[in-house]
């Protein structure tokens, strides 16, 4: 009997933080991208974003095949189409930004360093090594 009540109340723990703390957390995530006029990928689901098209993808790839962003992008835009330069990909509750040309890479690590919030402590341990780079952001 004390299993059972355990598990009643581990399922009903469960529900409740993927509904108060998860959804709302996707649910903004994905707004605050869409705002900014970010591409997503196709087959995103609430509170698990892309999380059952990876996996499906890197079931179907060989295994040296392990990052499953290629084939991600070649089903949401297809095979001759250029995929636009960043897209998001969200990952549970957290979005993750894949990038598809060196343009953004230069821009976020050369000519907007300065923008990023460092962190204090961050800055303290690690600041003669790192400087004031995006290390520590």
């Amino acid at each position: 009997m004390f299993f059972f009540t355990v598990a009643k109340y581990t399922f009903l723990l469960i529900l409740l933080e993927s509904l108060l703390l998860r959804l709302p957390m996707f649910l903004y995530n994905y707004w605050f991208y869409k705002k900014q006029g970010a591409i997503f990928f196709k087959d995103l689901y609430p509170i698990v974003g892309n999380f059952f098209t990876v996996c499906r993808l890197m079931s179907e790839s060989p295994k040296q095949d392990y990052v499953p962003f290629g084939p991600m992008l070649e089903e949401s835009f297809g095979k001759k189409v250029t995929p636009p330069d960043i897209v998001v990909s969200m990952m549970q509750s957290q979005a993750v930004l894949v990038v598809n040309t060196a343009q953004p890479l230069t821009d976020i690590y050369v000519t907007k360093n300065k923008f990023f919030d460092k962190d204090p402590l961050s800055k303290i341990q690690f600041g003669s090594l790192f400087g004031d780079s995006i290390v520590l952001s």
